[in-house]
């Protein structure tokens, strides 16, 4: 059994392609050469676009979240690209921070997201938006990791047109009146 690391050229046409190759090496001091190390029939590879995910607009909910408060998002991303991907629910974040405080939290599970337009509705862990996070809109962005093709996957995916908008709103408190 050989593993053999193939590289894929940027640019490559996506296809199928027929995988061959030729061994040398030496036996009892003799050089031999094998021209057809491929098994029968030969293997094939099939060569595909890079994933390329993309925020489906509009579908990060809760729209508006209090700060001190306990939330789960849910999104949906598009895969426009031609390789599966399987993020990694350990180190994929949904993000969005006011600077000095972050809410970062993790997907429920891992997903995967088959490529050429597929769609995943992702669930996030609940978590509580800091309490002392500035009232403002914000931009959310999701750092997908995880692999593609079984090589590693990277990407920041911003949520564009879709800013968190933070209320503060102060406990109620009754009050009595003396008549």
């Amino acid at each position: 059994v050989f593993n053999v690391p193939i590289n894929v050229q940027a640019g490559a046409t996506p296809q199928l392609y027929q995988i061959d190759a030729v061994a040398t090496g030496s036996v009892g001091g003799q050089v031999v050469v094998d021209n057809a190390v491929a098994p029968y029939p030969r293997a094939n590879l099939l060569v595909t676009t890079a994933a390329n995910l993309a925020y489906e607009p509009a579908t990060l909910s809760p729209g508006t979240v209090t700060r001190g408060r306990l939330y789960s998002f849910q999104m949906t991303l598009r895969n426009q690209g031609g390789g599966t991907v399987l993020l990694d629910s350990a180190s994929t974040r949904l993000t969005f921070t006011d600077g000095p405080h972050t809410y970062s939290v993790a997907p429920a599970q891992p997903y995967a997201i088959a490529g050429g337009g597929a769609t995943q509705i992702m669930l996030f862990r609940s978590a509580t938006v800091p309490a002392n996070f500035t009232p403002g809109a914000y931009a959310v962005t999701l750092d997908a990791h995880g692999s593609e093709n079984g090589s590693t996957f990277i990407q920041s995916v911003p949520l564009t047109g879709r800013r968190r908008r933070l209320w503060y709103r102060p406990p109620v408190t009754r009050s009595s009146r003396i008549r």
